[in-house]
């Protein structure tokens, strides 16, 4: 994980659970990261609605060019995207484990962006399967964003961070537990992705 963005949003997140599998919502303070929150969006839980945006920070919204509050998550990727990305964010619920996707961002005009996708599980009152918080970046931002901005997304890769070394840079590793998008393996987008949350959990450590 090469932003610091995502690095500082990871940090918090996991001294906030401590020894469980996710923090509770509540435990959240937007004071102890203020320079994630307008990369930062909540998620509620939902499959029958795309899994909405609750909150999203004003340079997520920029992104887009418009307000995101309200959509749906999976609707803002390419509609042979969508059971990937909906696979992907209940994969993360099911197991209560966090992922990175590195996504590409397609403008109206065709431009494109490297994007990442930080999503990590949240619990309300105890209960799984209610929120999720992420954070979006783009690795770097072209001239033109501001005119043309992202319509679409597809996903490129996906790195479960269970693994200890993706806390690392990629220059650092050659990671094999990167998961290749499942139309490159071959695989249903569905299934892919949800063996992939649910292999054996290893510890995590920090660098």
């Amino acid at each position: 994980m090469k932003h610091p963005i995502l690095r500082d949003l990871f940090a918090e997140w996991t001294r906030l659970k401590g020894n469980g599998r996710a923090p509770e919502r509540a435990m959240l303070s937007p004071a102890a990261i203020p320079g994630v929150l307008p990369d930062a969006v909540v998620l509620a839980f939902d499959p029958a609605a795309g899994h909405p945006v609750r909150v999203a920070g004003s340079r997520v919204c920029a992104l887009f060019g418009r307000e995101l509050r309200g959509h749906g998550l999976v609707a803002l990727f390419e509609p042979a995207e969508r059971a990937a990305a909906a696979a992907l964010v209940e994969g993360i619920a099911d197991a209560q484990l966090p992922a990175l996707a590195a996504l590409v961002g397609r403008s109206a005009s065709h431009g494109e962006l490297d994007l990442q996708l930080l999503l990590l599980p949240l619990r309300v009152d105890g209960e799984t399967h209610e929120r999720l918080l992420g954070g979006l970046v783009g690795t770097a931002l072209p001239w033109w964003l501001a005119r043309d901005p992202v319509r679409s997304l597809r996903i490129r890769s996906l790195r479960n961070l269970q693994d200890p070394r993706s806390l690392q840079s990629p220059r650092e590793m050659q990671d094999p537990h990167d998961l290749r998008h499942p139309r490159e393996a071959g695989a249903a987008p569905a299934r892919s992705l949800a063996n992939f949350m649910n292999a054996p959990q290893r510890k995590l450590t920090r660098c």
